[in-house]
């Protein structure tokens, strides 16, 4: 039986209507979480005991930058980088923050990568300026030689 994306990703956006890249989004889940509890308990946090701020520090960088979201990522540009449904698919659809695709998809890049954590390391198997809609120097000289 041969595997087809395209039956996933009309799966993804039509049934689930799951607004985020993946099914069940427990790495926002944990983020969210952990910086709760740090938050709930600061009011009775004395001296030493506001070094508890290093476990939900811990924690984002390990899902934002080692274990998480870029293994996620890595392993399913290898899987499916070549297709083009799943190359729309990841630039319409939120990696962390869940949002409509429709505006999602109409967001600048920047945008992505400072307030939704759109990092370029997460699809580091693709060509950049494509996922991104970065338009690199060279593109940038010929549309200005073009116009």
């Amino acid at each position: 039986m041969a595997y087809q994306f395209p039956i996933i990703i009309n799966l993804c956006h039509k049934i689930l209507t799951r607004p985020g890249r993946y099914i069940i989004n427990s790495h926002l889940e944990l983020l969210l979480l952990w910086w709760g509890i740090f938050v709930s308990s600061t009011p009775v946090l004395e001296g030493a005991e506001w070094l508890v701020i290093f476990g939900p520090l811990f924690l984002t960088l390990l899902l934002l930058f080692v274990s998480g979201i870029p293994l996620l990522e890595e392993s399913a540009d290898k899987k499916f980088g070549n297709i083009a449904d799943y190359r729309f698919y990841k630039k319409t659809t939120s990696p962390l923050i869940p949002l409509p695709t429709f505006l999602y998809e109409k967001l600048p890049a920047w945008f992505k990568v400072v307030f939704l954590f759109e990092f370029p390391l997460y699809s580091r198997n693709l060509p950049q300026d494509e996922m991104l809609n970065w338009k690199t120097k060279s593109q940038a000289s010929k549309e200005v030689k073009a116009g």
